[in-house]
């Protein structure tokens, strides 16, 4: 959990450079085919630039200070589906109709390590849906490609950036976070219904 804080806290700091960079391309886009500058909407595109980083931070932080520093467990892909699964099944006795069970499995780590990985792409199937209006075979497909370039970013050192991986390379990984896009897209329905439509802000624009 402290590499999670530190990632978000890293993100926060550096978002003011992030969106100072962005705010004139963004502005100058805006204007030019919309004619305004909507502030709901620019809400929304900011919080989504902040929330991409926060999750790449998440997923590639904290990086080994040699960078030819080799991280014993993330040398070796887990290549299998649904390794956690057996993990945890091995860790606690869960029981569905036992409510004694309930709690020793949710203290787990392998159960909230899975949590947390389905939460991180929550929000990304929410944008493509709210604000980008794809449909849900597109959130399906981006929301594997962006947890893939997650992924191959750990196995690669960052691209080559380190000479070994400084993190694992997880098949589960890659399998939650595509069912956390698809959970945002089921979601964002019924939160759209309460939000600023954007076809609707942009026709207004």
């Amino acid at each position: 959990m402290s590499s999670y804080t530190a990632s978000i806290i890293f993100s926060i700091s550096s978002f003011p450079v992030l969106a100072l960079l962005c705010t004139v391309p963004y502005m100058v886009y805006q204007y030019r085919r919309y004619g305004s500058i909507p502030f709901w909407k620019s809400f929304a595109v900011f919080t989504f630039i902040f929330y991409i980083t926060t999750a790449y931070y998440m997923v590639v932080l904290p990086l080994p200070d040699d960078h030819s520093a080799v991280v014993a467990y993330a040398a070796t892909p887990q290549l299998v589906p649904f390794n956690f699964a057996v993990k945890i099944a091995a860790e606690v006795d869960f029981r569905l109709f036992d409510p004694s069970t309930w709690l020793p499995t949710l203290a787990c780590a392998d159960v909230y390590e899975a949590f947390f990985n389905l939460l991180l792409t929550v929000p990304l199937g929410l944008f493509l849906r709210y604000f980008f209006n794809r449909k849900w075979w597109q959130v399906l497909i981006i929301g594997f490609l962006t947890t893939l370039f997650f992924e191959v970013s750990q196995l690669t050192g960052l691209f080559g950036i380190y000479a070994h991986p400084s993190r694992l390379f997880d098949v589960d990984d890659l399998m939650v976070n595509t069912l956390g896009a698809m959970v945002g897209y089921w979601i964002a329905g019924p939160i759209s219904k309460h939000l600023p439509d954007i076809a609707t802000l942009n026709e207004e624009a």
